[in-house]
């Protein structure tokens, strides 16, 4: 069950992390990518085991962890990164629990049913690695959730570059992902193209990261409309589904 109250005090606390990291703190100060996190959160709770473990990989400062711990303290949640980050220490309240590893190297086999990843697969270097790892720490039939997988025609990819912003190195078209997961002994059950109106433009401009979030509601329905047009094919990123063969 979603509880808003707890979410709000996840928020506060990774948004406190992000002062310490103000270069990185884009994705939890926006309102839009914030409500992105809670519509994918909500996705992902409708997929998930009526029991056993969930493991969050390259779970970050950890609230996407704490979310889901919060929204179903019936199972086991585990989120995992390579560095330790000051949060999770006040997230783990709310009954995740962390570990410092690297995700080419999930020290795991056989011990979730499913397991979820928010942006990581495309900043490792070894994409087959990544999803072999993966595939071993799961139960047999255990689901893998992939959100956040940049598109290679995203639009907001090609205005970083136009602009001399950060963007993806790697990023991926629908053919090369199928043909990843199939390589990992991985069966899609579905995948989607999300999120065309860019959400973290206070890399642009404080001012116009200002306007987005007084009005990040009317954005996201902007975007939802978008979605059912040809332009969701420059969408920022892939969602996809997929089964442990």
């Amino acid at each position: 069950m979603l509880d808003e109250r707890m979410f709000q005090e996840i928020r506060n606390i990774v948004v406190e992390q992000s002062k310490q990291e103000p270069n990185h703190g884009f994705h939890v100060i926006s309102n839009l990518n914030w409500h992105r996190y809670e519509e994918q959160i909500k996705s992902a709770l409708q997929c998930l085991p009526s029991r056993g473990k969930v493991l969050d990989v390259g779970c970050g400062w950890g609230h996407t962890t704490a979310m889901l711990a919060a929204s179903r303290p019936d199972l086991e949640f585990v989120g995992i990164d390579m560095l330790e980050a000051p949060s999770w220490a006040k997230l783990e309240r709310y009954g995740a629990r962390f570990i410092v590893c690297n995700a080419l190297a999930i020290p795991f086999e056989s011990e979730f049913e499913t397991v979820i990843a928010f942006g990581v697969m495309e900043h490792t270097d070894d994409e087959k690695r990544f999803l072999n790892q993966v595939n071993k720490s799961l139960k047999t039939s255990g689901c893998l959730i992939i959100f956040n997988l940049p598109n290679k025609y995203a639009l907001s990819e090609w205005l970083a570059g136009v602009l001399g912003l950060w963007s993806h190195e790697h990023k991926y078209t629908m053919a090369q992902i199928k043909e990843l997961l199939k390589a990992t002994d991985f069966n899609v059950t579905s995948m989607k193209r999300e999120f065309i109106v860019p959400a973290q433009v206070d890399r642009v401009s404080r001012r116009l990261g200002s306007l987005f979030n007084k009005h990040y509601i009317l954005l996201d329905k902007l975007d939802s409309w978008l979605a059912a047009t040809p332009f969701r094919l420059v969408a920022e990123s892939w969602t996809i589904y997929a089964k442990r063969s």
